[in-house]
């Protein structure tokens, strides 16, 4: 099954910041996997300071609740046998106190599947398309900021089409969705045996639906 992905507090693995520091809609818009042009790709931090450093068993996996995501150099090396289309990462330096932890890659995207069903997934008042419809339809998103958006994250059920995720090991959702990323459980595996923590998974389920 797929798995819903966040950040897992247990292990402290949030980050601090970034050197130099970056604007938070430049941030926000990283976490949504927008794509960034020329100018503002230039501003790219060079460092991040993080909450945690690995152990003798586990390397971690860093974010910010939802993303962006921040990954040790195993994890995008087994993400790269899987495939690098549609992966695009940023080199930076992590540090923690005033140890360097070495590069560490920033993902900037991540392949975009539209793969939600939404006539079976049960969000969070229980309610199913009617849910999404009525918040798409608002004029603004979260805050009165933006287009509007429905946290599959928030969804009490989630459902996708398997025929859009089969072969696929990492992505992301539609922005309609906000910033939430999927992994298969194949990959979930792949981690595990390498020991990258930091990611806590929501098993998800799925539907015959093609479209």
């Amino acid at each position: 099954m797929p798995c819903l992905v966040s950040n897992d507090a247990r292990h402290r693995t949030h980050y601090n910041g970034f050197e130099p520091p970056i604007e938070p809609r430049m941030e926000a818009d990283i976490a949504l996997g927008l794509e960034l042009e020329a100018e503002r790709r230039a501003r790219l931090p060079d460092r991040v300071y993080v909450g945690c450093k690995p152990t003798q068993k586990l390397t971690f996996i860093y974010a910010q609740n939802a993303g962006p995501y921040i990954f040790p150099p195993v994890a995008v090396n087994i993400l790269s046998e899987f495939g690098s289309e549609g992966h695009v990462f940023h080199k930076v330096e992590a540090i923690i106190g005033d140890v360097s932890l070495g590069p560490y890659y920033l993902q900037l995207q991540a392949p975009v599947i539209d793969c939600v069903d939404v006539d079976e997934t049960i969000y969070e008042d229980g309610r199913g398309r009617e849910y999404y419809e009525e918040v798409m339809a608002r004029p603004h998103g979260p805050g009165g900021v933006g287009p509007p958006r429905v946290p599959i994250s928030a969804a009490q059920r989630i459902v996708l089409r398997r025929s859009t995720i089969e072969g696929r090991h990492w992505w992301r959702v539609p922005e309609a969705f906000s910033t939430d990323h999927f992994c298969s459980l194949e990959l979930r595996r792949r981690f595990k045996e390498a020991g990258i923590a930091g990611l806590q998974y929501t098993q998800c389920f799925v539907s015959t639906k093609i479209k």
